[in-house]
């Protein structure tokens, strides 16, 4: 499913943030028995760049990914939530976000995690 996720076509309408069509259930289902016939050699190639993609982004936006960041309270909404968190003043409405690149969006994030601590150090700082 994950490689036939990755190789939708491309959309009749290319945006800046994705070329491939929008994600659809039931045509990734459909694409899989396209993809569920490549030779496993061509399939681990496909997950091991997968794979170095996520380390790389993992590694390139530490702040975002990293363990201290995390909160005990996990946010079950994925996805549509993280874009609906992110929506505002700078950075648009739900629309908007969710038409960002991946790296824009991790961009911002980041941001807003390092200025957060850098406002936490300034206020202890300050007693």
């Amino acid at each position: 499913m994950l490689i036939a996720c990755l190789y939708r076509p491309a959309a009749k309408k290319n945006t800046f943030s994705d070329m491939r069509e929008d994600f659809d259930l039931a045509k990734i289902e459909l694409y899989s028995n396209y993809t569920s016939n490549f030779h496993l050699e061509v399939k681990i190639a496909i997950l091991v760049f997968f794979m170095g993609c996520r380390n790389h982004i993992n590694e390139k936006f530490k702040a975002v990914f990293s363990s201290t960041n995390t909160t005990k309270k996990v946010d079950k909404s994925g996805w549509l939530g993280f874009f609906y968190d992110l929506a505002g003043p700078k950075t648009g409405t739900f629309h908007d976000v969710a038409a960002y690149n991946i790296y824009e969006l991790f961009v911002i994030l980041e941001k807003l995690i390092l200025d957060a601590e850098q406002q936490k150090r300034s206020h202890k700082s300050k007693k």
